[in-house]
Parts: structure tokens; C-alpha cells; sequence
């Protein structure tokens, strides 16, 4: 019974550091005015280091979409080449800056964050400048953990229960 009990306990944690371990999507919103708004995705897998300045490839996002008036930009407009760094020191890692142009649509308008900014370079020779931030969403467990950390804990709980009947 008690092998039972430890199997259990163990496939538990098991479980749980699986959850834990997965990689998840963050998406940065871009909070600013001027009419721009927009969004991109990565990854959790893609920050390798706790950096207060971590160098992010734009290869590694899973999703782009930004807008403003008659300007679009989307995944397939993406500069692979183009890095957005970030401080992975925090959690989730907080937006810095970008480095390099972000995305150029098909009509050849250019899209470049900068820190508390994103500038679009029209290819007529317009420009447009949106002063904000990004947010990322804020840690909150997955009630799938929460419901594997209480039923790790009951489980235990009986056990030690158990144990302590028996003698």
C-alpha cells in the first residue's frame, strides 16, 4: 500500500513538472495611440537566459499582426533577421527594444519598434509614430496546476494520515 501510495505521489510530481516544464505562447500587445495597434507572439521556449537584455531572434515569432489606417502588417511581412530584445530577468520577460526594421508589408512600408514607440515608414515618404508600451499578460497558474498541486497534497495527506493510524 505504501508503494501504491509513493507510485502515485510520485507520478504526481511527475505530472506536474511536465505542466510546468511545457513551453507557452506570450503575446506582446502594443498599448500606444495614433491609431496603431497590434500584436506579436513568441514562444516562453525562446528565452534562453536570465539577461536584462536578451537578444530575441524575430525568426522564433508565431505570430505578427500590426495596423494602423492604411498600413497592415503580418507573420509573412516578418524581418527574420530582425532581433527584439527583452529583460528575461522578470516573468513573463518585459519588452526593451527592437533592433532592426521588424516588418516590411509588400507595398514596401516599414514597420520598427524602439523603446516606448513604434515608428511606420511609409514608402510615399509618411510617417507615423505611436508613443506606448507593450504588455505582455500577467503569471497566473493554469487551474490544471493548481488542481495537480491540491491533488498532490490531499494525496499526501491520506498518506501520512494512513501512516499514522497504523501504529
Amino acid at each position: 500500500m505504501v508503494q501504491s501510495a509513493v507510485k502515485l505521489a510520485l507520478g504526481i510530481a511527475l505530472v506536474a513538472f511536465t505542466a510546468a516544464a511545457s513551453a507557452t505562447p506570450i503575446t506582446y500587445t502594443w498599448q500606444g495611440n495614433a491609431g496603431v495597434t497590434g500584436s506579436f507572439t513568441l514562444d516562453s521556449s525562446a528565452f534562453s537566459s536570465h539577461s536584462t537584455f536578451e537578444n530575441v531572434s524575430q525568426s522564433l515569432l508565431t505570430a505578427f499582426n500590426f495596423v494602423e489606417g492604411g498600413f497592415t502588417f503580418d507573420f509573412a511581412d516578418v524581418n527574420d533577421s530582425a532581433s527584439i530584445f527583452f529583460d528575461s530577468t522578470v516573468s513573463p520577460p518585459s519588452y526593451r527594444d527592437g533592433g532592426g526594421i521588424a516588418a516590411t508589408n509588400p507595398a514596401g512600408d516599414e514597420l520598427v519598434f524602439f523603446p516606448g514607440a513604434i515608428e511606420i515608414f511609409g514608402h510615399s515618404g509618411s510617417t507615423v509614430i505611436s508613443g506606448g508600451n507593450f504588455q505582455a499578460p500577467s503569471n497566473v497558474p493554469e487551474p490544471g496546476t493548481i488542481v495537480l498541486v491540491g491533488a498532490g497534497l490531499l494525496g499526501l495527506g491520506s498518506l501520512v494520515r494512513r501512516k499514522s493510524m497504523a501504529r
